[in-house]
Order: structure tokens, then sequence, then C-alpha cells
């Protein structure tokens, strides 16, 4: 994670990070701890940055949405669903 966060600042990307409280929410809305180097990429790029995965859904705002997202695309696939316990960080259109 250290890597990914000092290339993005070499590069002069700006970050938006998650507060606590909106790491705290998700934790809450997936009934459990997320793991500490998913925390800390959120507490510096939760919110965004700037053109950074680009095309990908993965911003605090857009965690959400993912969930039933990635519910229908397996079903629409003829995919067994995730277990209740997942959660669905990332998702890449195209």
């Amino acid at each position: 994670m250290e890597k990914i966060i000092e290339l993005l600042e070499y590069n002069n990307v700006k970050m938006h990070p998650c507060s606590n409280s909106d790491v705290d929410a998700i934790e809450e809305k997936c009934r459990g701890k997320l793991p500490g180097e998913y925390v800390k990429f959120l507490k510096v790029t939760g919110r965004g940055a700037d053109h950074y995965m680009e095309g990908s859904s993965w911003i605090f705002d857009e965690l959400d949405s993912l969930q039933t997202e990635a519910a229908l695309l397996l079903k629409e696939n003829g995919f067994r669903p995730l277990p209740p316990s997942s959660f669905v960080f990332w998702m890449h259109q195209g």
C-alpha cells in the first residue's frame, strides 16, 4: 500500500481521504473489521484520487452500490451468490 501511495504522491495526484467515521460506517455495514491495509488505503484515497483507477468503482460513495451490483452480476451470469459476510470493494467496467 505504501508503494501505491508513494506513486500517487510522486505524480501529484490529489487524494481525498475517508474520515475515521467513514471507515467506521463501512465496518458497521459489513459487520466486521476491514483489513488494515485497506483501512490505510481508505484513509488516504477512499473518497477519490483524481484519475487513479478511472473506469473502476472503488470510492467510498460507491461501496453500497457495489454490494448490490456484484450480487446482480453473479446472478445474471449463473454464478452462486457471495457468502453473506462478503464485502465487495472494487469493480471494473468493460
